[in-house]
């Protein structure tokens, strides 16, 4: 692999960058549309795509991670010299919290994790059951529980 030097990051670090930028907007984009518009069928192929992102991002982070920042393409002040690693340590941990914090919040629903249709993770039986106790209740104005029928 093309390692980076000062004039030019390789094709791989350019790859990865661009793959993981594209994905999360992307994701992005669906998981407001879902909300926004209750397009709730885009849910398996905003899981699925979110697990390919989460793999683009390891992979992304390892790389970084033996590849080292490159030196900067001109002299920096004090202060920029370190807001700018800052700011780049910011959007990887920003990067691989998105997936993590999905992974998470599917894990602990009644959906559980699926890619393309394939469970890996199954649904949390405790909530799954809670979940149908609470779809057989009515709330009030008040906010108190219920029991229908």
């Amino acid at each position: 692999m093309t390692v980076d030097t000062q004039d030019m990051l390789g094709p791989l670090t350019r790859l990865l960058h661009w793959s993981v930028a594209l994905f999360i907007i992307g994701l992005l984009g669906a998981g407001l549309s879902m909300v926004r518009y209750e397009a709730w069928r885009l849910y398996p192929f905003h899981k699925s795509f979110g697990l390919l992102a989460a793999a683009l991002i390891a992979a992304r982070v390892a790389w970084c991670w033996r590849n080292r920042w490159p030196p900067p393409v001109r002299a920096q002040g004090r202060v920029e010299a370190r807001l700018v690693p800052a700011a780049h340590g910011m959007l990887l941990i920003g990067a691989v919290a998105t997936p993590v914090s999905g992974l998470m919040f599917s894990s602990i629903s009644e959906h559980g994790i699926e890619f393309s249709g394939r469970e890996l993770l199954p649904s949390n039986p405790v909530h799954a059951a809670h979940a149908s106790r609470c779809r057989s209740m009515r709330v009030d104005r008040i906010g108190r529980r219920h029991r229908i029928g």
